[in-house]
């Protein structure tokens, strides 16, 4: 199924303190030497030492340190980049030279009240601690990255013995890591898993799946499959655009197409600035990257064509069929990978991490374009061991 999606862009605001604007116009790496802007767009930060200063009032249940107990069901990173945005002048929007991108940090967890008595707790007190900046937690973020999230009331009542659940987004300005840190106002909640979760997200984005899959990095269309550093210029900046795809995911992968569709839009920008002097007709160029992390889990792999992941509560936490993904299933079996593609054994795997990751990729002018689908599955295992993948190329062109 192919998924068109627009990237609706915010006006670049950043609050130091808890008054005031800074903009931050950092210039990405290149594959040559790059001259496009690239904006983040961010909530309000609070550096730690301003913190305190802020006009909201403490609330009454902080007095007592009575805080229901807090624990983290999966944790999600999300990055999206555009040239796409909507101006006065042109309320259907236009397409920049420039790139706008944003950086998100979700955490999906479960509120417990051990108390005998009701407990309030309100997502307007929760920050996020990342180096010494301060971020708020956002309602406003893109539903393209993150899919119908049941997100913490704002004025939440837990119940003695009630267990409530809910996730929590922060938009900050770089990709997530061990030293992001939860607060409560002031006080630090504690996530056992959530190290285990960075661990689990950095095997996954750092993993070569040419071992696991068996083929290189890249797609060439017709030329066929090919490692990055066996790319050559024409491959890269083809008119009107570079028609290759990913066969699997990683990191690497990302900031690829990052470089790649930032040079391409810089070069058709230089090329027809000459011609149109007013408003050269730019393709659209869009980045959405999501991964989800959802560590400690028991689960079973059920026998079938489908892949049917449950945990040890039988939930139901990944139902997708094998043949809409083009690697097959490779198990980690005795150091070696097998692929299914068809029927598959039932295996039980226990205290595992399930990793999510999708990346989808959009460059041209309506159809005339590339897109590229990727939605990928890793299970991860206490020692940091790959022990199932499964990866969809899905693409189109026209």
């Amino acid at each position: 199924m192919i998924k068109i999606s627009v990237i609706f862009v915010l006006t670049t605001i950043v609050l130091s303190g808890c008054i005031g604007d800074k903009q931050i116009t950092p210039s990405p790496e290149s594959l040559k030497n790059e001259t496009i802007d690239v904006t983040q767009s961010q909530t309000a930060i609070y550096t730690i030492d301003n913190l305190s200063n802020c006009s909201y009032p403490k609330p009454a249940w902080l007095e007592e340190e009575n805080l229901p107990q807090v624990n983290l069901v999966s944790f999600s990173s999300g990055y999206s980049r555009t040239n796409f945005k909507k101006t006065l002048l042109y309320s259907r929007g236009v397409h920049d030279r420039n790139l706008s991108e944003k950086y998100y940090a979700v955490y999906h967890l479960t509120l417990k009240n051990n108390y005998s008595n009701t407990l309030n707790f309100s997502s307007h007190y929760l920050h996020l601690v990342t180096g010494d900046e301060i971020f708020k937690a956002t309602t406003n973020y893109s539903e393209e990255l993150f899919y119908q999230l049941n997100l913490i009331e704002e004025n939440a009542t837990i119940l003695p013995g009630q267990t409530i659940n809910g996730s929590i987004v922060f938009q900050v300005n770089s990709p997530a890591n061990k030293s992001l840190l939860l607060l409560y106002n002031s006080t630090p909640l504690i996530l056992p898993s959530f190290e285990k979760s960075i661990e689990a997200q950095t095997t996954a984005e750092l993993f070569n799946y040419s071992i696991v899959f068996g083929i290189p990095q890249f797609n060439l269309d017709y030329h066929g499959d090919v490692n990055m550093e066996d790319l050559r210029p024409e491959d890269l900046y083809k008119e009107p655009y570079p028609m290759m795809w990913p066969n699997w995911i990683d990191r690497s992968v990302i900031e690829f197409y990052k470089k790649l569709d930032s040079e391409n839009l810089e070069n058709e920008y230089l090329h027809k600035k000459n011609i149109h002097r007013k408003n050269p007709d730019l393709p659209t160029t869009t980045i959405k990257y999501t991964i989800t992390v959802m560590p400690n889990k028991n689960i079973t792999l059920l026998p079938a064509d489908q892949l049917i992941i449950k945990d040890e509560d039988g939930e139901e936490i990944i139902n997708e069929s094998i043949g809409d993904y083009d690697t097959g299933l490779a198990i980690l079996n005795n150091q070696e990978y097998e692929i299914y593609s068809e029927e598959i054994p039932q295996k039980n795997f226990n205290n595992v991490t399930v990793v999510q990751i999708s990346f989808d990729n959009f460059y041209g002018w309506g159809l005339c374009a590339r897109m590229t689908l990727n939605d990928q599955i890793v299970i991860i295992d206490n020692n940091q061991n790959i022990v199932l993948a499964i990866c969809d190329q899905g693409h189109f062109v026209s």
